[in-house]
């Protein structure tokens, strides 16, 4: 849980907010949620088609 509020708030710029209304504030907390869980979604397929592929080259 801590490396993931790190990389939320370090890498992606997390508590850069560019508006002062709460509205803005949470459309910015949730579109950066969002974007964290595609990139984690697209790494974790990756992960797997390249340990698919090693398994289907140990076969060979």
């Amino acid at each position: 849980m801590e490396k993931k509020y790190h990389t939320l708030k370090n890498k992606m710029k997390f508590e850069s907010v560019t508006g002062k209304a709460s509205v803005y504030v949470y459309r910015n907390f949730w579109s950066q949620v969002l974007v964290y869980n595609m990139v984690q979604d697209i790494r974790n397929s990756a992960e797997e088609e390249i340990a698919e592929a090693g398994r289907e080259k140990g076969k060979k």
